[in-house]
């Protein structure tokens, strides 16, 4: 399914791709391998309480409960590659805080008609499972599994039949992980490994112990975390509302009810929320993950990005530096049988259609390119009440030209939309986010 990226630790701890197999986990795993336990006691009591190994190394990755592309996959191929190799062991995340919708898959369908402007192409939308209500704006983790909609589009059988199996799980995200792991399990032999959920994060003690630190300094917590974002302008993490003025903070955490959407939490709701349904965001979930409750974690390109935000809030506001993280990914496309086409093509393609208009040689008509070229010539020299006379002769002449050779003129202009329809075809053959169950193996 193509070359997937491997990582190895560069000059600033951070891993990097390109590295040999041997040296891909560095002294991450090796040296707790050795000592067969976590060294931070804060590790095993972490990973105790979550049902995690603690008498092994530990490779996590994770993902939203959708199903997802290639290049996502690839972590998960990495992790437990990487896990084989060393005699650690594996751990997924699902971030099940996050509003997606589980059951929704994109593909490919061939166009219906033979509108060449359309090109054969198109992008479909499909939801595999549906809910009594309207659960759009409610996070995966809180609402309930969907039933199974019929019929299934094609290539999404396996999927749909596995999604049904889990149609008594507690939750939407359950349901749609516990079905993508058969999947990948039946397909690929990616073993069933535990699974972390962010909402199970935040019943760990070292959850509450954060959110402690928050109440009792949100000024600090807010004011890391966003000079953290400032620092790193291109990971797409936004900074949280800070009104010193009137002591009022957004802290990195979701208010999640059952059934009901999320809500952003501020420092001064502490007090009367229930702890219960607090639920980290993603720089939380992923720096303790990272902290505590692994020894190498696995990004794909865009966790790679606000993992550095991550990164430096830790260090700033706790002063914790986290283990190693690595980036795995890989480009994989769909053979949809198109042509290569850019937009360079297009625009040359439209030229001449327009060019042709103009012009009685790209018509085959060379008297009435030699009769255009006398009419321009004289144009220019004529006198400015003579133009107007001149100007009618050239236009008359050239719908003429353009009436005699409609067939040539026609070619042109097919062609044009031809061109057109094919780039639209060739981006989507060039998508690589298509879920990678529609993949051969």
């Amino acid at each position: 399914m193509g070359s997937l990226g491997t990582t190895e630790p560069d000059a600033t701890g951070r891993e990097r791709r390109g590295a040999p197999p041997d040296v891909l986990l560095g002294h991450h795993l090796i040296s707790w391998r050795s000592r067969g336990a976590p060294a931070d006691p804060r590790a095993a009591v972490f990973r105790g309480e979550l049902g995690l190994p603690t008498d092994a190394p530990i490779v996590m990755t994770g993902h939203q409960p959708v199903f997802w592309h290639a290049g996502v996959l690839a972590k998960y191929l990495a992790a437990a590659a990487l896990a084989r190799r060393e005699g650690a062991a594996t751990a997924w995340c699902v971030p099940d805080q996050d509003v997606v919708e589980p059951g929704r898959v994109r593909m490919p369908v061939r166009a219906p008609g033979d509108d060449a402007e359309a090109g054969c192409w198109r992008v479909a939308e499909h939801d595999l499972l549906r809910w009594g209500g309207d659960v759009s704006a409610v996070p995966a983790g809180a609402r309930p599994p969907g039933l199974v909609i019929n019929p299934v589009p094609e290539g999404f059988g396996a999927v749909a039949s596995a999604l049904r199996r889990f149609e008594g799980e507690e939750t939407a995200a359950e349901q749609a992980w516990c079905a993508h792991e058969t999947v990948l399990d039946d397909r690929l032999g990616v073993p069933i490994s535990p699974t972390v959920y962010a909402t199970d994060v935040s019943r760990t003690s070292i959850f509450a112990w954060l959110v402690e630190r928050m109440a009792a300094d949100p000024a600090g917590c807010v004011g890391a975390y966003n000079a953290a974002v400032r620092a790193e302008p291109g990971s797409g993490v936004r900074t949280l509302l800070a009104l010193e003025h009137r002591g009022r903070y957004e802290l990195p955490l979701w208010l999640i009810e059952p059934g009901e959407p999320r809500r952003a939490v501020y420092a001064d709701d502490l007090g009367s929320v229930d702890p219960a349904m607090l639920a980290p965001r993603g720089l939380v979930m992923t720096g303790l993950l990272r902290l505590v409750g692994c020894d190498l974690f696995i990004h794909g390109t865009g966790g790679e990005a606000y993992d550095r935000v991550t990164e430096r809030w830790f260090a700033d506001w706790l002063g914790e530096t986290l283990p190693g993280a690595g980036v795995a990914s890989a480009t994989l496309r769909l053979d949809l049988g198109v042509p290569e086409v850019d937009r360079a093509d297009v625009a040359r393609a439209v030229w001449r259609a327009h060019r042709a208009r103009h012009t009685p040689m790209m018509l085959g008509d060379e008297a009435g390119q030699r009769e255009k070229d006398r009419l321009v010539a004289a144009i220019r020299s004529a006198e400015p009440a003579r133009r107007g006379a001149l100007f009618g002769e050239l236009h008359a002449l050239l719908a003429a030209s353009r009436a005699a050779r409609a067939d040539r003129l026609a070619a042109y202009e097919r062609e044009a939309a031809e061109v057109s329809a094919a780039l639209a075809d060739a981006e989507i053959a060039r998508d690589r986010t298509w879920p990678w169950v529609l993949h051969d193996d």
